[in-house]
């Protein structure tokens, strides 16, 4: 990642699946440690692998949602509603 840091007052949330097999959860810590902000979170998936979102009920979905409603729209009371159609 050479010599990589950022500075940054947006919150940062970086994913990363704990049995990806095609990038290693190193990479995810590494960045996450560079990032020089007050509001970041790292969060490794036991379990998940390198396509976490495919499965749109899978734990990073909902690890996403949850922390979006807490970091970025503490005041909408609509995020993590269902829809139907």
């Amino acid at each position: 990642m050479g010599r990589l840091s950022m500075t940054t007052a947006t919150p940062v949330l970086i994913l990363h699946g704990g049995s990806d097999k095609i990038l290693a959860p190193f990479g995810s810590r590494v960045l996450y440690h560079r990032i020089m902000s007050p509001d970041k979170n790292l969060m490794i998936l036991p379990g998940a692998n390198h396509t976490l979102f495919w499965n749109q009920s899978s734990a990073a979905v909902w690890a996403a949602v949850v922390w979006m409603k807490v970091e970025i729209f503490p005041d909408a009371s609509y995020i993590g509603c269902v829809v139907s159609e």
